[in-house]
C-alpha cells in the first residue's frame, strides 16, 4: 500500500508527461485528500479490507450493481479545476472512487441522453468477475443501442 506522499512522489516523476490541467487537478485532489499519518494509513488499510469483505458478502446475493458514476449535474469543461471544485467533484464521484479503491471490476455504459446531456451508469461486479460486468454492459448496449458520442462543440 502506498501512502499519499509516496504516490505524490511517483506522480511528480511522471508529471512532465501529464497535461497541465491533469497536474493541477491531481494537486488539488491530494490537497483535499491530505497525507495521513502512519496510524491513520493503517486504519484506512484495515477499513478497506473490512469494506471489501462486506461488499463481497453483499454481492453474493446481488452479483451486479448498477450505480451512477457522477451524482451531480454535468459541468462545463474546465470548471472542475476552479477553486473548491475538486472537492465537489470528489463528492459527486464517491461511488466510482469507492469502486476503484476496493479494486472492483466495473464497466461504464452510456444509456441515453436527457436534455442533450449524456446519461451513463456503471455496472459493478464482484472481485475477479469482469465477465459479469462485460456481459451486463453488452446487454445494456443491446437494450439502449450504441449511443453516438455527443459533439462537444
Amino acid at each position: 500500500m502506498f501512502s499519499t506522499a509516496e504516490f505524490r512522489a511517483g506522480l511528480a516523476m511522471l508529471s512532465p508527461l501529464l497535461p497541465a490541467n491533469t497536474q493541477r487537478f491531481l494537486s488539488q485532489f491530494y490537497g483535499v485528500a491530505g497525507d495521513p499519518d502512519p496510524v491513520t494509513a493503517m486504519q484506512v488499510f484495515i477499513t478497506r479490507h473490512s469494506l471489501l469483505r462486506a461488499w463481497g458478502e453483499f454481492q453474493e446475493t446481488r452479483p451486479l450493481i448498477v450505480a451512477p458514476i457522477y451524482t451531480g449535474m454535468p459541468f462545463e469543461v474546465g470548471t472542475d479545476l476552479a477553486d473548491g471544485a475538486v472537492a465537489e467533484t470528489i463528492r459527486g464521484m464517491r461511488m466510482a472512487i469507492a469502486v476503484n479503491a476496493l479494486g472492483l471490476p466495473a464497466a461504464a455504459v452510456p444509456v441515453g441522453t436527457a436534455d442533450g446531456l449524456p446519461q451513463v451508469v456503471q455496472v459493478i461486479g464482484p472481485r475477479y468477475r469482469e465477465d459479469l460486468c462485460l456481459d451486463a454492459a453488452a446487454a445494456l448496449e443491446e437494450a439502449f443501442g450504441i449511443i453516438t458520442p455527443i459533439d462537444p462543440t
